[in-house]
């Protein structure tokens, strides 16, 4: 009874915001309550969390033990009838949060963005493939890490712009990682060549 309340007690307060470490003041971040209102995405929720974990190189058995801090209402109650052997490993606790909390809807417009995902003008490939990334985690919270590299593979092909995407087919890579440093390799020449132009263009030998 008495872990209970101090629980509830703690699950009021808010926890240091990534701004913290810099200025040493406290940013509010919304509680988990895992229902509809303030505070009911999840992974909006987790993801600041770990933003706050990172800064302070929390490690992994330490975020276990903070994150049911910053759980309240519906979360809360759920937290406590997890196995201990759960609610002591952060990466399952996620996972048993996830699948309880986040939203399916959310993971089916993350599914149909990153299927209409088309790099865009002045991004970056780093950029590009980043938050293709980004979606398929959403889209796939299940997904491991290669997984979700094998998956958009192709994404990333065919959402790059057309002198892109055909001179990368044709080079065939065989991965996600060798697709992407074909896209920057043919980049970064193009871009030399359009630079080097307009320094001949603005030469004076040019404007005589």
């Amino acid at each position: 009874d008495q872990i209970n309340a101090a629980l509830r007690d703690l699950s009021t307060r808010a926890i240091p915001g990534p701004q913290a470490v810099q200025t040493g003041e406290l940013s509010a971040i919304p509680q988990f309550f895992g229902e509809a209102g303030l505070g009911s995405q999840f992974k909006e929720f987790i993801d600041r969390f770990t933003l706050v974990a990172r800064a302070y190189s929390w490690n992994s058995d330490r975020r276990a033990r903070q994150l049911p801090l910053y759980l309240a209402g519906a979360a809360l109650d759920f937290y406590r009838t997890l196995p201990s052997e759960i609610q002591k490993d952060f990466t399952q606790l996620c996972s048993a949060l996830a699948s309880k909390f986040e939203s399916p809807q959310s993971a089916r417009f993350a599914s149909i963005q990153l299927r209409h995902r088309r790099m865009k003008e002045n991004e970056s490939i780093t950029q590009y493939v980043t938050d293709l990334k980004r979606l398929a985690r959403q889209a796939f919270p299940s997904m491991n890490e290669t997984a979700i590299d094998d998956f958009i593979s192709n994404e990333f092909i065919l959402g790059l712009p057309d002198h892109l995407r055909n001179v990368v087919l044709d080079r065939d890579p065989c991965d996600l990682s060798q697709a992407v440093e074909i896209a920057q390799r043919i980049l970064a020449r193009r871009q030399l060549c359009a630079a080097e132009r307009a320094l001949r263009t603005d030469s004076p030998s040019d404007r005589t």
